[in-house]
């Protein structure tokens, strides 16, 4: 019977080449996933808001009461 730690505990090089092998897995769905979305997605749409011009502060009156 064998107490090694390397029969027990996987290298670093196995290690490694699991989480490769992951990658390469997630990549491929991924790959997947890209090829499968529509070619002519629906464009988001933007509205368009008129914003008022500010007015100008003519130096009359407190600041802190024109810009509340």
């Amino acid at each position: 019977m064998s107490t090694s730690a390397e029969t027990t505990v996987p290298t670093l090089t196995q290690q490694l080449q699991k989480r490769v092998q992951q990658l390469k897995t997630y990549i491929q769905q991924l790959s997947i996933w890209a090829t499968a979305a529509p070619a002519n997605p629906v464009p988001a749409v933007t509205p368009k808001l008129k914003v008022k011009k500010p007015e100008l502060y003519n130096g009359t009156g407190s600041v802190q009461g024109f810009l509340t």
